[in-house]
């Protein structure tokens, strides 16, 4: 896996090639688009951490749960943990709006809930030994004559 670091020297000197035989050449010899290249260049400010990508995330959400809706689940919590679908009903009746989903969702950011419990290790169970010969004989039959069937005699 390539470090953030290496992919801005890459650009770097697909730039530097860019300027001096031209976007076409520097696309086709480091196998990439001429948009990329143009992008860059728009972005480039002479050294390589301009080149860095930036975070993709956005700043804020606009149906994200509000501090009220945050304080409303924290009260009734306490009360009704045992049951979610009575917790979300007490909350819809005092003006929560949103669905049982996004409630459990919510609930689990705030780490209320019960953590999840971790699996133990796998503990082999031990071998069924024989206790005489020919105890465990398994014998697989392809072909049975036909003189053996059922039913048949001759």
């Amino acid at each position: 896996m390539t470090s953030l670091a290496s992919k801005a020297h890459f650009r770097q000197r697909a730039i530097k090639y860019s300027e001096k035989y031209g976007v076409t050449k520097a696309s086709n010899r480091f196998r990439i688009s001429r948009k990329a290249i143009y992008d860059w260049v728009a972005k480039y400010d002479g050294s390589w951490q301009s080149l860095i990508d930036k975070s993709h995330r956005p700043h804020s959400h606009p149906k994200e749960h509000t501090a009220e809706e945050y304080a409303l689940i924290r009260r009734y919590w306490e009360k009704n943990k045992d049951d979610r679908m009575v917790l979300w009903d007490k909350l819809r009746k005092q003006g929560y709006q949103r669905s049982y989903k996004s409630m459990c969702r919510a609930i689990r950011r705030m780490q209320l809930g019960d953590k999840a419990k971790k699996r133990g290790r796998y503990k082999p169970k031990p071998y069924a030994q024989a206790d005489h010969p020919g105890q465990k004989v398994q014998m697989d039959v392809k072909y049975v004559p036909s003189c053996c069937v059922a039913g048949e005699t001759k």
